[in-house]
């Protein structure tokens, strides 16, 4: 699919990638025709450590092999069943799945590479920014920073937080974040991302090889398995280090996002993910397009695995329950007997 472009007053108007237009800086995947998967005929060997909930740090990868993984199969044909459902049925133009079994490296995957806006999914990556400054210097996780209230940039939002912060007050930058992640809070982003060094947030980019910096007034895309490297590294401790990494995840896991895929999981299941909704406007006169995405690590008592689920379509009711029904149909998967 070509790269779409979208101007910066569509942007606005649709109240999409905060991080995008402050500053013209974006997320983008690099996709290249010759990077493929791996996949592993033996497990990775992890490190085990009963001080860690979240991460299983990744000390060795296993033995390359390109096995067709044919217990999934079933679940593949089930999903694929779904997907093409539900754009009949037209409760979604378009679904892309991305599961990934994260102690065996093993995969399912349906449209996995369709592009798509992804909006407040990118506060992950500026979490992963901050904190790996705050590696290097812990004391800028404690900096006050003052919100005065002379930008509202929750208002814009279709799917605003269920907890704000307030003008008038200063918070640690750690306060924002959890903000940020936990309540998607769009002022404590702008806040966090304004005072972020831009050199050093492009140069995480680099490091992780997943985003970099992109023209002024235009928006990138991302798929679901570009997206998924971000929960794969903070699981695997392989950029961030054990604790800021744990510290990630578990921030991830206090979301308040239910609508999807927590909800497709038994209650008291432990989720670390993060969601993201924009609305498109993407020419004078045509009906918006809604995209809502829902990525994270489903701590599976089997194994926990990834699941990153984005859609598009004209509803976001319609668009949520199409992400827990994914989730729904993926957690049944694994727990049928011989997974």
């Amino acid at each position: 699919m070509m790269k779409n472009k979208m101007t910066r007053r569509a942007v606005l108007i649709g109240a999409m990638v905060l991080v995008s237009f402050w500053g013209g800086w974006v997320v983008k995947a690099r996709v290249s025709n010759t990077r493929s998967e791996v996949t592993y005929d033996n497990p990775p060997l992890r490190g085990k450590d009963q001080r860690y909930k979240f991460i299983s740090p990744l000390l060795a990868c296993g033995v390359l092999g390109n096995e067709e993984f044919r217990e999934f199969e079933p679940l593949k044909t089930q999903l694929k069943q779904m997907v093409d459902k539900k754009v009949y049925t037209k409760e979604a133009k378009t679904i892309s799945i991305y599961f990934r079994d994260l102690d065996r490296g093993r995969r399912v995957a349906i449209n996995e590479d369709e592009k798509y806006f992804p909006a407040s999914l990118l506060k992950v990556p500026l979490m992963i920014t901050y904190f790996k400054l705050g590696e290097k210097e812990p004391a800028v996780l404690n900096e006050r920073i003052v919100y005065d209230g002379s930008f509202d940039v929750n208002a814009k939002e279709d799917i605003g937080p269920t907890q704000a912060i307030q003008a008038g007050r200063s918070y640690t930058a750690e306060e924002l974040i959890k903000a940020m992640i936990v309540y998607s809070d769009n002022n404590a982003t702008k806040l966090i991302f304004d005072s972020v060094d831009k050199n050093f947030l492009s140069e995480v980019g680099t490091d992780i090889s997943v985003y970099s910096p992109a023209p002024e007034g235009s928006i990138d895309v991302m798929s679901a398995k570009y997206y998924s490297y971000f929960f794969r590294v903070l699981y695997n401790a392989t950029y961030l280090n054990k604790e800021m990494s744990e510290k990630a995840l578990d921030l991830l896991s206090q979301s308040d996002f239910k609508k999807g895929i927590r909800a497709g999981v038994p209650f008291g299941t432990q989720v670390a993910e993060k969601f993201g909704e924009s609305t498109i406007y993407a020419r004078e006169g045509a009906p918006p397009i809604k995209e809502l995405h829902d990525c994270g690590i489903v701590y599976f008592s089997k194994g926990p695995y990834l699941l990153c689920v984005m859609t598009k379509g004209d509803n976001f009711d319609n668009l949520s329950r199409t992400i827990q029904d994914v989730s729904e149909l993926v957690y049944k998967g694994v727990s049928a007997p011989g997974y």
